[in-house]
C-alpha cells in the first residue's frame, strides 16, 4: 500500500509567494513529494531570485557606515551598496557625512583629548641626589654598574654596588674614583 499526501487546497496560491526551498519547509514534505505536487497542479517554479529586495526602512539608515548596516541587515557589503543605489543615495552624500564626522572628532586639540581620555596628572620630576655619594653613584650607573642607596634595604649610610654587595659611602666613592670619578664640591669648574 502506497501512502500519498493530499495536495493542500492553497498550494498553487501559496507557491506564487514562496520559493521552492521555503515551500519545502512550509509544507514539511520531501523534495520528491513536492515535485509530484508541482507536476499535478501545473505549478512551474521560477528561477530563484538571488538578490535580496531592499528593506522598507533602509532609506532611513542608508547613511550609516557599512559595518553597521552589515550587522543590522545581515547582508554583504555588495548588497548594501546595491541597496544604496536603489534608494538613490549618492556617494557624494556619504563622503560629505564622513568628512563631517572626522572634523567633529578632530575639533579638540590633541592635548585636550589626551587629558580628557586619561585625566592623568603630570608625574613629578625625579629627585637628583647632588651629594658627593649621589654623584659618584650616578657616575657608576653611567658606566653600567647597578647602584642603589642602602635606605631601600633599611641600611642607611651604605650603598649597594653591583655584585659587590653593600659598602660604606667612603668605599663606594673610592670605587668611583678608581673608575675616573673626580670628587669636587658642587659648582666648582673642572
Amino acid at each position: 500500500m502506497v501512502r500519498t499526501r493530499a495536495i493542500p487546497a492553497d498550494f498553487a496560491e501559496t507557491m506564487k509567494t514562496m520559493s521552492g526551498r521555503v515551500a519545502l519547509k512550509h509544507f514539511k514534505v520531501s523534495p520528491r513529494v513536492f515535485q509530484r505536487w508541482c507536476q499535478e497542479t501545473g505549478v512551474v517554479l521560477a528561477a530563484p531570485n538571488k538578490q535580496r529586495p531592499i528593506p522598507e526602512d533602509f532609506a532611513e539608515n542608508a547613511l550609516l557606515r557599512n559595518d553597521v548596516l552589515v550587522k543590522m541587515y545581515r547582508a554583504a557589503d555588495v548588497t548594501i551598496s546595491r541597496w544604496r543605489l536603489e534608494a538613490g543615495v549618492k556617494t557624494s552624500d556619504l563622503l560629505a557625512l564622513r568628512a563631517r564626522e572626522r572634523h567633529a572628532a578632530n575639533a579638540l586639540p590633541k592635548a585636550a583629548k589626551r587629558f580628557r581620555a586619561y585625566n592623568l596628572k603630570a608625574a613629578a620630576p625625579p629627585q637628583i641626589d647632588i651629594s658627593t655619594a649621589g654623584r659618584a653613584a650616578s657616575f657608576l650607573k653611567t658606566r653600567g654598574w647597578f647602584v642603589n642607596d642602602g635606605k631601600l634595604w633599611n641600611r642607611p649610610g651604605e650603598w649597594r654596588v653591583g655584585t659587590l654587595g653593600f659598602m660604606p659611602v667612603k668605599d663606594m666613592i673610592a670605587l668611583a674614583e678608581s673608575k675616573g670619578f673626580v670628587a669636587r664640591p658642587m659648582g666648582m669648574a673642572a
